[in-house]
């Protein structure tokens, strides 16, 4: 083999080698980024596919705890009978043998949307064991359903005489309604 065949095999050698590097470089190289990049995302998608089954799973529970909720928020009315709260603390004073010296009611702000607390004041005053039996019953002493915010006990100057209270409870009402 002549000089100028062998510099022709060795360019071409070269030159193939050349192509090869180029070839694997600009187009498999990327080819090969863009399928690790489409697996991740496959991979997450199907992550997201079986978490989207396990809550699906948990659909009839959510309902379930979806009906309960609403069952518990119609007690939540936007009709406040104050006349039958008033009644309601008479007869829970008359029952625990206290003196209802006081009774209000906070009105409530009808611009305002969605659940809203209608406050009630009370002041009691009757022996020690009556007050604090009465305290303990304020909350079934009518059908709505009340809850305690805050209760002031003050006892008279003369030892075991006398002892006020003053108690005041909330009621949270729709006025979406």
């Amino acid at each position: 083999m002549d000089k100028s065949k062998k510099e022709m095999l060795i360019l071409i050698v070269i030159i193939f080698f050349g192509l090869n590097y180029a070839l694997y470089e600009y187009y498999f190289i990327p080819k090969e980024n863009t399928l690790k990049v489409n697996r991740q995302r496959y991979e997450e998608k199907e992550k997201r596919v079986s978490y989207l089954k396990e809550e699906q799973k948990n659909v009839g529970v959510l309902k379930s705890q979806i009906e309960e909720l609403n069952k518990d928020t119609a007690v939540l009315d936007n009709k406040i009978n104050t006349p039958q709260l008033v009644t309601d603390f008479y007869i829970t004073c008359k029952k625990y043998n206290v003196k209802g010296e006081n009774i209000s009611f906070q009105t409530l702000d009808k611009t305002g949307g969605g659940f809203q607390p209608f406050v009630m004041n009370l002041n009691i005053s009757g022996t020690k064991a009556a007050v604090k039996n009465f305290i303990k019953d304020i909350e079934g002493s009518t059908n709505k359903k009340m809850n305690v915010k805050s209760v002031s006990l003050t006892e008279q100057a003369v030892p075991g005489s006398e002892m006020a209270a003053q108690i005041v409870l909330y009621q949270y009402v729709n006025t979406n309604k």
